[in-house]
């Protein structure tokens, strides 16, 4: 009984659960995102070196620094279409890990966002978790 309470326990605690984006995607990403990089991070008021722990983690805060930096990066490589919402054709294009699957399916959620600190967060946070491997 207590060996199957421990392993209830350790699975909900997120012990089998841990992700983390792996270094090759997050070396793709900074290649996009590099030019744009600290003007981004300035605006955002966020350290760059948070940027990469949290992303290598696998995480997007739930926070309007993080946010906000995500704007400033989506605006600076043109991902939003004229509607607001994200352009799927652009945003596979200029990100190469983004298969068309995962974009249809992340562009989708962002739309959900009211305004581009939500939108962002949304295709950030869906794009993260669908690249994130078991570590």
């Amino acid at each position: 009984m207590m060996k199957s309470l421990f392993i209830i326990v350790f699975l909900f605690s997120g012990g089998v659960w841990a992700k983390r984006l792996p270094m090759e995607i997050y070396d793709i990403w900074y290649k996009i995102s590099e030019p744009y990089d600290t003007e981004c991070a300035l605006v955002a008021e966020v350290a760059k070196e948070y940027v990469k722990e949290q992303l290598l983690k696998g995480s997007i805060p739930d926070n309007v620094r993080f946010k906000s930096y995500l704007v400033c990066i989506y605006e600076r490589l043109e991902l939003f279409g004229n509607d607001g919402n994200f352009n799927k054709h652009k945003v596979h294009n200029v990100i190469p890990y983004m298969s068309v699957p995962l974009t249809e399916v992340c562009a989708t959620e962002a739309m959900k966002g009211r305004d581009r600190l939500e939108k962002s967060y949304l295709m950030g946070y869906c794009a993260v978790d669908g690249l994130s491997v078991d570590d």
